[in-house]
């Protein structure tokens, strides 16, 4: 009953680009505390998408302090603490980003996720969602989504009520709410995210951009991970594959080491390359080609 709820806003589709921070501090089951603040994120640019989800832009956050001179005041708060976040996955993911990018060494005592804790006490909701989950367990509406305090607030209440009426499901049962894997599968030692097991983000809507499309990624990325890119794509509504196959609409090229020479195919090139000789429709881009489709 003691922990930090956390919720960012990001600026764009760097995990690193927070631009916004809301916590809550709860002690023995109470809010005791909170905090909020704008960030200038890093990179300095708004994507459309991002600002039309929480309404920040960048002239609003032009004089914000970077999270690099913001974290004296958050370390206190976040050093060795127990953090709540909905969907925490994500919070996790800014926050290591974050700590990368300004050399930050800081350690967080555990990550506790307020939208699995839900699955678990509330079997059978239509939508885990923030909104959702909220109005479910204290029957009003909660209106404030996607502003980084106010959803805070709203995962640590979550949190509270479960905790106080906690009655412990089955390990069958709890498994079954929290991963859709198998045991074996998800510990395997060399197991690699699968761009079919990406679930889109909260908060995103297709776009004519992505919608429809295929899209897969060869060679090293230097602007991001292709993890990160074909979460991006299946953000926006399109469909990111590990493969070349006959869906395939969009082949992303980055670049190869140098052992491989200039003219370095790669299996999946040459697969693409076989299918457009068959009459399927393959366009080739590299990376700077998909940077510009993600100005939406």
């Amino acid at each position: 009953m003691n922990f930090i709820s956390l919720d960012f806003e990001t600026a764009n589709w760097y995990r690193k680009s927070a631009c916004s921070i809301g916590m809550v501090k709860v002690e023995n089951g109470i809010i005791v505390d909170q905090f909020y603040s704008l960030i200038k994120p890093t990179p300095y640019w708004f994507h459309s998408i991002n600002q039309k989800i929480h309404g920040l832009s960048e002239e609003q956050c032009s004089e914000a302090p970077t999270f690099g001179e913001l974290w004296p005041s958050l370390e206190n708060w976040l050093q060795n603490q127990v953090v709540v976040a909905h969907n925490v996955s994500f919070e996790r993911s800014v926050l290591n980003h974050l700590f990368e990018e300004y050399q930050i060494s800081a350690s967080i005592s555990e990550y506790l996720c307020s939208l699995y804790l839900s699955k678990v006490a509330y079997p059978g909701l239509n939508s885990y969602k923030l909104p959702n989950v909220y109005n479910a367990v204290f029957n009003k509406e909660f209106n404030g989504h996607h502003h980084a305090l106010d959803d805070a607030k709203a995962s640590a209440e979550i949190v509270i009520e479960i905790v106080k009426n906690w009655n412990p499901p089955t390990f069958n049962g709890m498994i079954g709410a929290l991963y859709e894997e198998s045991v074996k599968s998800r510990t395997n030692p060399k197991r690699e995210v699968k761009f079919s097991s990406l679930t889109p983000d909260p908060g995103f809507e297709s776009n004519d951009t992505f919608k429809g499309k295929n899209f897969v990624f060869t060679g090293e990325l230097s602007s991001f991970t292709k993890e990160e890119a074909a979460q991006f794509v299946i953000n926006n509504g399109g469909n990111a594959s590990d493969n070349v196959t006959k869906s395939t609409t969009t082949v992303v090229i980055g670049h190869y080491s140098a052992k491989y020479g200039r003219d370095h195919k790669s299996n999946k090139i040459l697969r693409a390359e076989e299918l457009i000789r068959q009459g399927q429709n393959i366009a080739f881009i590299n990376e700077s080609g998909f940077i510009e489709m993600t100005k939406i």
